[in-house]
């Protein structure tokens, strides 16, 4: 899947610069963060496992949006 940069502006217009992913730690959740992230989202994740959500929270921390894990 890749969010395209015409769809990533719309989304991020229509409901602002930070989005919340829940099942993020595999998966669909975890390749919507991804996308999300390239789109410039700060990014919220949730998810069972906790270990993978630190490893993708480090994953895209290195990138300059701020990314919480709850």
């Amino acid at each position: 899947m890749q969010l395209s940069r015409k769809e990533g502006i719309r989304l991020y217009q229509n409901y602002g610069p930070v989005a919340l992913v829940t099942g993020a730690s595999s998966g669909i959740g975890k390749e919507i963060s991804f996308q999300l992230e390239k789109a410039g989202f700060d990014l919220i994740l949730n998810g069972r496992n906790q270990k993978a959500l630190i490893e993708i929270q480090n994953q895209l921390s290195g990138n300059d949006i701020k990314v919480d894990v709850i």
